[in-house]
């Protein structure tokens, strides 16, 4: 197996909203916001419209690897309910394996809010996908997988956070590479002396994410102060600041690339996700890190234009509300 992927096994509900929309839920533009169920069911019920669509970060990152044709296998909890078939399918079109029991919960949500700017902004509420735990997991998984793809919502999975050890654990001893998407900054400055250890020990290779969460991460403010201060991290970061720089930095090394624009995309929402699969599919085939930041470029190009966070195939919809 070439990555195996942990993470929310998310339903997003892709909305084009008004700035206001954000200011009267109190969202931050360009940031994640969790709701209780009662309050993301009055946010869902003031959507204009949404098309339901199967997303999450890591399992969005995996469907672009698998059709660049490497072997992925995800693991994450949906929920028993009218979602479970959409979130299956989806994995099947593309070739993840996913053989993870629904749980009786509902499945996790995020609404993805897509502003007249293009940026997205997020309301989640967390549902079954926190109740992935170790008995859902074939650990040998890891120890055949090339790389291990986790993001860092993955940390509380399961009754007290049982996942994330027993991960650890399995890391450890199977040498397996992890990279790490942090997504959240609440997270972010939660678990940072937690990620710098695993870090120093060898176990966290890489970390990804924008500017708007990763400084977070080493408690800085700027992307710029926060490249130097992942100087002293033992692993590599590639930290994306929006469409105007990448910066990629392992110790003493810090490259930045400045891609091309592109003019009025019509929304990011998975641009990210593509942006990791590209630059993954890049170290798998022993690219350069030149040729793997501008594979990782194209990949999150290609997706710009596009309504779903994962490469379009031909007959998979979602579904419109």
């Amino acid at each position: 197996m070439d990555v195996l992927g942990i993470g929310l096994a998310n339903i997003d509900l892709v909305a084009h909203v008004t700035d206001s929309f954000l200011e009267r839920y109190r969202i931050e533009k360009g940031q994640a916001k969790k709701l209780d169920c009662l309050e993301f069911g009055r946010l869902r019920a003031d959507l204009p419209s949404f098309r339901a669509v199967a997303g999450g970060c890591a399992a969005n990152t995996l469907c672009g690897l698998s059709s660049a044709g490497l072997k992925t296998r995800f693991y994450g909890k949906i929920g028993s309910d009218s979602f479970e078939s959409l979130y299956r399918a989806s994995f099947r079109h593309y070739g993840v394996e996913y053989k993870v029991k629904a749980s009786k919960e509902e499945s996790s949500q995020c609404a993805v809010l897509v502003s007249p700017d293009g940026n997205r902004s997020f309301a989640y509420m967390q549902g079954a996908s926190w109740q992935l735990g170790c008995d859902d997991f074939d650990f040998q998984d890891i120890w055949s997988a090339r790389f291990v793809y986790a993001e860092i919502y993955a940390m509380e999975f399961g009754k007290v956070g049982s996942v994330w050890p027993f991960l650890v654990n399995n890391l450890r001893q199977s040498k397996t590479p992890l990279i790490l998407k942090v997504i959240d900054r609440e997270y972010a400055r939660l678990y940072s002396s937690a990620l710098f250890a695993l870090a120093e020990e060898g176990i966290l290779t890489m970390i990804v994410g924008n500017g708007d969460n990763l400084p977070a991460l080493v408690g800085k403010e700027t992307v710029e102060e926060a490249a130097r201060a992942f100087q002293k991290w033992s692993c590599a970061v590639l930290l994306t600041d929006g469409p105007e720089n990448v910066h990629y930095i392992c110790q003493n090394v810090h490259v930045e690339q400045k891609p091309v624009p592109v003019h009025t995309p019509g929304n990011t929402s998975g641009a990210g996700d593509q942006f990791v699969a590209g630059y993954i599919e890049g170290m798998l085939s022993e690219l350069s890190l030149q040729d793997r930041l501008g594979l990782a470029e194209r990949r999150a190009k290609e997706i710009l234009m596009q309504e779903s966070p994962r490469p379009p195939l031909s007959g998979l919809q979602g579904i419109a509300f």
